[in-house]
């Protein structure tokens, strides 16, 4: 296995014991290797912020960890909270109290639900989900109304085998799943949506779509560390699968997670992420700082 991958796959197994992406090591040549060397290899380019200032004291280039959390009813027991941890780089601009970020996921770690059969399993996306993920783009500034140097990013928009321009979640499916507008094949496995594995005793593989929407208040916290909160919104929809009539009828009610960013452009005495300087950051350059973010959850169900 390369370097590369293999960094992001102990990564995806670090975390959650329920939550393994590329668990086990993916064989020489197959497509999940193909998978983790195309997120390994992602990037964001350093961020031209064409005379406009940066975040000045605060940085630039980051890791960044991002939670959006859910309240999780219907078709389970009682309400259960469900976490999406992302760990990735970011890119920030300023100009003026504005400013714009870019956000590259290159980790992600879900975290299980208990159903009503009592088995505990988190819904896991393939590595292709990752590694096709497109960047957040978020805009906002300092809000004046707030302490100094708080800076609120809005319009994280993560879609899981939904398409750009939908803006809704399909509620009733076509015979062909497959035909529903809206929705993509976005593993490109040949199934409608993104397929879900549950990691649990009972193995279950759904087809779904998935929207989570996020708006970001940051603060600094010194030491080039910016730290706050993420107020999310979750939807998913089950779309087919072996499994599909028993999880379908979850709810998601939106609820508030941390979010944490870590400065890594190698300006005030910050390690650099781009350390061959090419002026890009890749997903394995920024794993490796990874470590310095908030730990990742490690919790099953009650």
């Amino acid at each position: 296995m390369r370097p590369a991958a293999a960094a992001l796959l102990a990564l995806g197994v670090a975390g959650c014991d329920g939550v393994r992406i590329g668990a086990g090591g993916p064989m020489a040549g197959s497509d999940e290797q193909k998978a983790l060397d195309t997120l390994a290899s992602r990037s964001l380019a350093l961020p031209d912020c064409r005379g406009a200032a940066d975040l000045a004291d605060l940085g630039s280039v980051f890791v960044f960890s991002l939670d959006t959390p859910a309240e999780v009813s219907g078709s389970v027991p009682g309400t259960q909270t469900e976490r999406v941890v992302r760990q990735g780089v970011a890119a920030v601009c300023m100009d003026g109290q504005g400013a714009v970020a870019q956000l590259l996921t290159c980790a992600l770690v879900r975290t299980p639900v208990e159903d009503e059969s009592g088995d505990c399993a988190a819904l896991l996306p393939s590595v292709k989900l990752l590694a096709g993920l497109p960047p957040a783009l978020l805009t906002g500034g300092l809000d004046p109304a707030e302490p100094e140097s708080t800076l609120v990013l809005e319009g994280f928009d993560e879609r899981w085998g939904l398409a750009g321009d939908a803006t809704t979640l399909p509620d009733e499916l076509p015979e062909d799943p497959a035909m529903a507008a809206g929705v993509v094949d976005a593993d490109d496995d040949g199934d409608p949506g993104v397929t879900l594995k549950g990691d649990g005793e009972v193995p279950t593989t759904i087809w779904a779509v998935r929207r989570t929407q996020a708006d970001l208040v940051l603060r600094d916290a010194g030491r080039g560390r910016l730290s706050g909160t993420a107020r999310a919104e979750t939807e998913e929809r089950v779309l087919g699968g072996p499994a599909g009539r028993a999880l379908s009828g979850r709810v998601y009610a939106g609820a508030r997670g941390d979010v944490a960013f870590v400065r890594v452009d190698g300006l005030a005495g910050t390690p650099r992420a781009d350390a061959d300087r090419n002026g890009v950051v890749t997903c394995a350059e920024g794993a490796q700082y990874f470590g310095r973010l908030p730990s990742l959850p490690t919790t099953r169900c009650d």
